[in-house]
């Protein structure tokens, strides 16, 4: 119901013939979908020329929403510390967190608990991913998470996400 973040999302599911991924009628039942908002959405559209999210090529729309998606639900609390360490140029190390399978390449999925006045571990949880289907693909922030569906959990990422890091 959040037309601000969702509308060219969900013209992209429908653009992408994904549709019943996302409706639960298709072969996964319950997924995680990693949401680029369409304040994302629209910030590529500038970049490439397009008018409208229509305009973006069904393979590149089918492309990017199923590397956000992984086949199984997967809640804040069931993702483990960690994180990635960018080593120089397009390296990095990756501790503890978790790989997971996306129906297109592979994610590495990680949580880490903020400072709170002053003290360390002792803030939020912040949830995090990266691609690993792209060398050098920035850490992800997400949002917001856990926001619980008929057919899995979406968790947010923020309105600055790059298709180009996926």
């Amino acid at each position: 119901t959040d037309s601000y973040n969702w509308d060219s999302t969900i013209i992209m599911i429908e653009h992408a013939g994904l549709k019943s991924l996302f409706d639960g009628t298709g072969e996964h039942k319950q997924i995680t979908f990693f949401g680029l908002t369409s304040p994302s959405i629209r910030r590529y559209l500038l970049e490439n020329g397009y008018d409208r999210v229509t305009d973006i090529p069904e393979g590149k729309c089918k492309d990017i929403l199923q590397k956000l998606v992984v086949p199984r639900r997967l809640i804040l609390k069931n993702i483990p510390f960690g994180n990635r360490v960018n080593r120089g140029g397009a390296e990095f190390t990756e501790y503890d967190g978790m790989t997971c399978p996306a129906l297109r390449g592979e994610l590495f999925l990680w949580t880490f608990r903020q400072t709170y006045e002053g003290v360390q571990q002792a803030g939020a949880v912040v949830l995090n991913l990266a691609s690993r289907n792209v060398q050098g693909a920035r850490n992800e922030v997400i949002a917001s998470s856990d926001i619980q569906t008929t057919t899995g959990v979406v968790h947010s990422l923020n309105y600055d996400f790059k298709f180009r890091n996926f």
